[in-house]
């Protein structure tokens, strides 16, 4: 078993958008809006482990911001706690490998709907040495009750060029992270040349 804490001082990697000199007028100008990229202390746990052969793995972190009450509208509000956790086992059929995480966030001042949980599994197989790849995802939405499905074969046809064939189908509530692009359902083929 592995375990490690971090602690990480730094700015976020989205920015907040701050208006500045903004007097009752209908439009802002240009020159009265800008990115900000708030300070934030993110405080962290992680572990990985092997039980009884379950690959076992986890991460929570704590993260504070300058806007420890949420009230400014102007800044992110990211006081919360997010966690990832996952486990993973090789099946006795094939290469099939069964991969299930969730990942989810807990957001300390929101009243309404404080919470985001996502839960994802894959399987996947290897095929005439690793030159065919299947695979088929999907991730549900807690909250939102909605579903993202994903399909994926890949091809190694030679050295250095793949053949990759996937899709993704969404459903549930228009509302929801993935059934909002419930009319956008796709499928993709795409050739790869490394050189």
């Amino acid at each position: 078993m592995d375990l490690a804490g971090t602690y990480y001082l730094g700015y976020l990697r989205q920015p907040g958008i701050v208006y500045e000199n903004i007097e009752p007028i209908p439009e802002p100008h240009p020159k009265d809006i800008y990115l900000s990229y708030d300070r934030v202390h993110v405080f962290g746990l992680d572990g990985a482990g092997v039980l009884a052969g379950f690959n076992l793995r986890g991460e929570a972190a704590y993260y504070l911001t300058e806007d420890y009450d949420g009230a400014d509208e102007t800044r992110l509000n990211n006081h919360s706690l997010q966690w990832v956790a996952g486990v993973d086992r090789n099946l006795p059929v094939s290469e099939l490998n069964l991969n299930i995480q969730t990942i989810g966030a807990y957001f300390v001042n929101e009243e309404e709907d404080p919470t985001r949980n996502i839960v994802s599994a894959a399987l996947t197989d290897s095929w005439n040495n690793n030159k065919i790849n299947p695979e088929i995802s999907a991730s549900y939405g807690v909250e939102e009750e909605d579903w993202m499905i994903r399909p994926e074969v890949s091809f190694n046809l030679i050295d250095d060029v793949e053949l990759t064939a996937s899709g993704a189908i969404f459903l549930g509530s228009s509302e929801g992270r993935f059934g909002q692009f419930e009319d956008n359902d796709y499928a993709q083929v795409e050739f790869t040349y490394n050189f």
